[in-house]
């Protein structure tokens, strides 16, 4: 939930999510125990809210991709340590996208709302690993997977990012859904990104390098 907050910061073109207590009954038992949960903010809603039509395609290219928006979106995925996505291709036999939903303009411009932030850095899951073909062993371990294609948008990119790292460290810190432990993990991840995004240095070499 906090990782789709994040990305609700820098932009408007992504799913909101509301928080939510579920109780779960043992009618067997007749026990109850309560359990944090959220809801994500139907893809028909979006489309409707921004003004933009689902698309259901096998692929995209890279060129019908919205640069500025998909840099940025592009960067919050490697705020979070996410890798399983693809703005232009599903999985075999399926759909476009993998772990994005397209969605067009009136011009048929192309926004690729990322969502399925689970497998990530921040969440850090137990039960899955990174694809052995990214050359990376663990979430934590960041890959950007940007196109070079928008690499003229990725410096503005880079920018709003700063600009909101108050923000960003603010939620972090009142996101009382998280135990205090998680918050203080999550403060060191994310401190990480923002030590590559305002080198200079390390920005190339960690990002602009890593363009596909």
């Amino acid at each position: 939930m906090l990782a789709y907050r994040l990305l609700n910061l820098v932009t408007d073109y992504s799913f909101r999510v509301r928080a939510l207590n579920v109780t779960y009954i043992d009618t067997v038992k007749g026990t109850e125990v309560v359990h944090p949960a959220f809801v994500i903010e139907h893809k028909r809603s979006v489309a409707k809210r921004l003004d933009l039509s689902i698309l259901k395609v096998t692929q995209l290219k890279s060129a019908q991709l919205q640069p500025s928006y998909t840099a940025r979106a592009a960067l919050h995925n490697y705020l979070i340590g996410n890798t399983d996505f693809s703005f232009t291709r599903g999985p075999e036999d399926d759909d476009c996208c993998h772990n994005t939903v397209p969605m067009s303009d009136a011009n048929a411009v192309v926004f690729g709302l990322s969502y399925d932030f689970d497998s990530t850095g921040m969440v850090n899951p137990p039960y899955s690993a990174p694809s052995e073909s990214l050359g990376i062993r663990r979430f934590t371990q960041r890959k950007y997977r940007g196109y070079c294609r928008h690499g003229s948008e990725l410096q503005d990119a880079r920018n709003i990012f700063i600009e909101k790292k108050a923000e960003v460290f603010g939620l972090i810190e009142t996101f009382s859904e998280l135990p205090k432990l998680n918050r203080k993990r999550t403060h060191s991840f994310v401190s990480k990104f923002y030590k590559t995004l305002e080198s200079d240095r390390a920005f190339e070499q960690k990002i602009v390098s890593a363009y596909r």
